[in-house]
């Protein structure tokens, strides 16, 4: 079974996404901020989505910055769910899926990802 960091600070969409990803196969650890899901990276996962606000001690730059400098999570997979199309230009990430989006377009998006993906 795939294993998915889910950070999301709504926690209907949180709650929404998780089952969702539950559905399609993926166990999902669930974070409600980045510095909650600090504590959690150094855990295998196969997947990371995570809605991209600009609030918080850690900004989702740095954040993203400290995923890819890291040997655990340097090429896993990182989706960015945001309202915000004007700040994700240029980030370091697999996929960006714009508010709001269908589940369907999450579900494609992560088999693409997966598809060209092995895990070593």
């Amino acid at each position: 079974m795939r294993h998915a960091l889910l950070i999301e600070d709504n926690v209907l969409l949180q709650s929404a996404i998780r089952q969702f990803l539950e559905s399609i196969g993926y166990s999902t650890s669930c974070a409600s901020s980045r510095e909650e899901a600090i504590t959690l990276v150094n855990l295998d996962f196969d997947v990371i989505v995570f809605d991209y606000v600009d609030s918080g001690e850690v900004s989702p730059r740095q954040f993203i910055q400290s995923l890819r400098s890291s040997s655990d999570n340097k090429a896993t997979p990182i989706i960015v769910i945001t309202g915000y199309t004007h700040l994700t230009e240029d980030l370091d990430v697999d996929a960006v899926l714009h508010k709001p989006f269908d589940v369907s377009v999450l579900e494609t998006c992560l088999r693409r990802i997966m598809s060209t993906r092995s895990k070593p």
